[in-house]
């Protein structure tokens, strides 16, 4: 083998474990802004990781009577809030209190109607606040 295949061979078996390191690095939470990502990082995980998934949060399609905007709601779009998640429970309760923590900000003195349409948003995608259900998630602020 001459030198320069032996060089392109110790260059991918160094990316490898460098990009083993930086998505180990970056899903130390349990999940991970999918744009913060790279291809490789990706295929990394979703091929040692049976539990790895794509959860994107959506206003699009919403309905249960919103009649208020995401910017309403929270002050700027959801787009691009894909995560890449291996610790589904740990992400629930990121995301949660992410978006409550929005609302919050957005909507101090948020009345009845408008905490109903950022349930419902919050309901669409399969979460819980700690006003809803009569759910507590032992928020820290």
């Amino acid at each position: 083998m001459s030198k320069e295949a032996q060089k392109q061979v110790l260059d991918y078996g160094t990316r490898k474990q460098e990009t083993v390191e930086s998505a180990g690095v970056k899903m130390r939470d349990g999940f991970c802004l999918k744009s913060t990502l790279t291809t490789a990082e990706i295929g990394f995980i979703f091929e040692n990781y049976e539990q790895a998934s794509t959860i994107k949060i959506t206003s699009a399609g919403l309905h249960g009577g919103r009649h208020y905007s995401i910017y309403d709601l929270l002050g700027h779009s959801v787009n691009g809030m894909n995560y890449v998640v291996v610790d589904h429970h740990s992400f629930n309760r990121y995301i949660s209190m992410k978006l409550e923590n929005d609302f919050e900000l957005k909507n101090p003195q948020a009345g009845s109607r408008i905490r109903a349409s950022f349930t419902s948003f919050i309901h669409e995608n399969k979460l819980h606040w700690s006003r809803c259900c009569g759910k507590s998630l032992n928020r820290t602020k």
